[in-house]
């Protein structure tokens, strides 16, 4: 009896151990799945999903979102000129820039290459652009240092409100245009979609 309450004992506790390390595994790929390896941010698909929900949520409760679309002015000349390390350099350096300018409860994620996005909820209008430019100003202040060299980097930002008639891709387009209004204008500005 007692070599069978050994035995059993034992295999609980394999059992649980098992359970375990699938559940960190689990967890794991959940990481890797969600979040941009170089950045840390969230991936454009993991954006898309998560901000669904919380727009669709934010929305219910009657609180205003709105989207945010930046890109890196001039990028490519950074990795022509100072090489694809530099480059990686100064999307880390700049995605930590630009979350310490925002809130912590904002998703922020990587869109593509050097276009980042960023969903603000429970707030308005005035206070977006004004948020906006706080983080425009961050990511231009100071130049990204690579191997004693001096970046200069600048962005570009279109905004658009996620309104409730409209979801997530369509805030996303909206403000894609108006980020492509900001480059037309001069690029490292911020510009905010208005409806045709």
């Amino acid at each position: 009896m007692g070599l069978v309450v050994s035995v059993l004992s034992l295999l609980l506790i394999v059992t649980f151990l098992l359970l375990l390390k699938n559940i960190k595994l689990n967890k794991r790929l959940l990481e890797i799945a969600s979040h941009d390896s170089l950045t840390g941010i969230l991936t454009r698909r993991y954006f898309i999903e998560f901000g669904l929900t919380q727009t669709d949520r934010s929305l219910r409760l009657k609180k205003e979102c709105f989207l945010i679309m930046f890109d890196l002015d001039h990028f490519k000349v950074v990795n022509d000129t100072y090489g694809h390390q530099a480059g990686d350099q100064v999307l880390k350096d700049i995605t930590q820039r630009v979350k310490s300018a925002i809130r912590p409860y904002d998703l922020f994620g990587r869109y593509g290459g050097e276009e980042f996005v960023i969903l603000m909820f429970d707030t308005d209008k005035a206070n977006t652009i004004s948020a906006t430019e706080r983080i425009r100003q961050a990511v231009c202040k100071t130049p990204v240092e690579f191997e004693g060299k001096q970046i200069s980097i600048s962005a570009s930002f279109g905004i658009a409100f996620v309104a409730p008639k409209n979801d997530i891709e369509t805030a996303i387009k909206h403000a894609d245009e108006a980020l492509y209004s900001a480059k037309a204008k001069g690029r490292n500005t911020v510009i905010f979609y208005e409806q045709p």
